[in-house]
């Protein structure tokens, strides 16, 4: 077993796409998910460590060799490059030591490993959370860990604990690589980062469920907190969200970290040549995504969304500069999930031995009405209560400049789309919901109208 997840986990080869098969059928149609009123979607648990006093007082080394770099690979077998371990550049040299040495126990499925290096207690937690939130692929690690020390508050030897039991990981990691390398296979074929950046984040919007029963339960721990959970059962909390997302964002050469604080995890990612921050969590359920490569300044306002000090770092010492890569600026109002259709992760048996014939499905883009004034936003109340051809209808809309959304909604408050209404269905009696979303500069409106005889 140790020998397989070391294998085949970090020097997969193309030809391993043949020869794993599929354990379940990739989710190719959707249910758009609605999310309860008032929830703000979280769900990270901290690292589960403990500290152990050694029977003898171990005195270590103040200076050790390193070890060989364990190098990470893709599933095309390409060296994942060390610029992409965010949180490893932020270490010391010792650090950075026993970072490979916990690294490389992990990526071989062992438990314990002696540490040949001085790091303080301080130091070797740090280290863990590097090796945790650079690396999703190690998936059955959710990290739980179990350290001691000496007398001098040095780290002797650490003893990694899986939410899974190893008689079972060899299956599971089939199941994971059965499920995500379609995904990569046709994403791969997307022409530019951005492409492969948007299918990605919608797929992952529309095949996964918030587990909102563990989240309110407390029970959040576990593979909830992993890839495996996102990728596998499609229904997970913030973490698996965002672990997900990285790992895929990884193995298409896309620089990707997990960052977090506030009981809440999002993502960190780097897109041409600029620095933002996506959180695919609460981008589910929306139309059009409103934290999709924002500016640190920009995500840093919501709530939920305050750093932990570690992530912090990261964030300082790569900062955010641009916002030419955000989702209106590239897209504009796109919806998520156009214009993929995921069609084609059905025929991934058949094309994976033919990747020159592989191809993206695509639809006619389909973007959200766009309005900025009171003739504009009648036509869409009169095309919305046509196409239903009853007394209630829902529409969203995009409103670029908030001045005009503040003017807009008082045309719903104070009653003058009455008289739109009356023409439209005999009554200018009508009720009315709407909820509303700031997405970069402008407002997403979700309106609901009834008529009321």
């Amino acid at each position: 077993m140790k020998k397989f997840l070391s294998k085949y986990f970090i020097t997969a080869v193309f030809s391993l796409f043949i020869s794993i098969p599929l354990f379940a059928e990739v989710k190719t149609s959707f249910t758009l998910e609605t999310r309860p009123e008032g929830i703000l979607p979280g769900g990270l648990v901290d690292n589960e460590s403990t500290g152990k006093k050694n029977l003898i007082d171990v005195k270590m080394p103040a200076k050790t060799r390193g070890i060989e770099r364990y190098q990470k690979k893709n599933v095309f077998d390409q060296n994942i490059p060390d610029s992409f371990l965010f949180y490893r550049s932020l270490l010391n040299d010792r650090q950075k030591i026993a970072y490979d040495i916990v690294y490389k126990t992990l990526m071989n499925t062992q438990h314990e490993t002696e540490l040949t290096v001085k790091t303080s207690i301080k130091e070797f937690s740090q280290v863990m959370e590097a090796v945790r939130y650079d690396n999703p692929e190690a998936f059955w690690w959710s990290g739980d860990y179990l350290y001691w020390n000496n007398s001098d508050d040095v780290v002797t030897k650490c003893q990694l604990n899986y939410w899974i039991d190893d008689s079972k990981l060899e299956q599971a990691y089939e199941e994971f690589w059965g499920m995500t390398v379609p995904i990569i296979f046709y994403a791969s074929k997307l022409p530019d980062e951005m492409s492969k950046i948007k299918y990605i984040h919608d797929y992952i919007c529309l095949s996964t469920e918030y587990d909102y029963q563990s989240f309110e339960s407390g029970n959040y721990g576990g593979k909830l907190q992993t890839a495996y959970s996102c990728a596998v059962e499609y229904k997970t909390v913030c973490a698996g969200y965002s672990s997900c997302f990285q790992y895929y964002m990884q193995q298409l050469g896309i620089p990707c970290a997990s960052v977090w604080g506030s009981g809440h995890e999002w993502n960190f990612i780097k897109v041409n040549g600029q620095y933002y921050q996506m959180d695919v969590t609460w981008d589910d359920t929306q139309i059009v995504p409103c934290y999709f490569n924002l500016k640190h300044v920009d995500m840093q306002k919501f709530d939920m969304h305050g750093l932990d000090p570690l992530a912090n770092e990261v964030i300082k010492k790569y900062p955010s500069t641009s916002n030419a890569m955000s989702y209106l600026a590239y897209f504009g109002p796109l919806i998520v999930g156009s214009p993929y259709t995921y069609q084609e992760l059905g025929n991934f048996e058949r094309e994976v031995n033919n990747p020159e014939s592989a191809k993206v499905y695509q639809t006619e883009p389909q973007s959200l009405y766009t309005i900025s004034n009171s003739d504009e936003f009648r036509e869409l109340i009169t095309l919305a209560f046509n196409s239903t051809g009853g007394n209630e209808t829902s529409f969203s809309c995009l409103i670029p400049d908030k001045n005009d959304f503040d003017s807009l909604k008082t045309l719903v408050e104070d009653g003058s789309i009455g008289d739109w209404i009356y023409s439209l269905r005999g009554s200018g009696a009508y009720s009315y919901n709407y909820t509303y979303y700031t997405i970069e500069d402008s407002i997403l409106l979700d309106l609901k109208l009834t008529v009321n005889y």
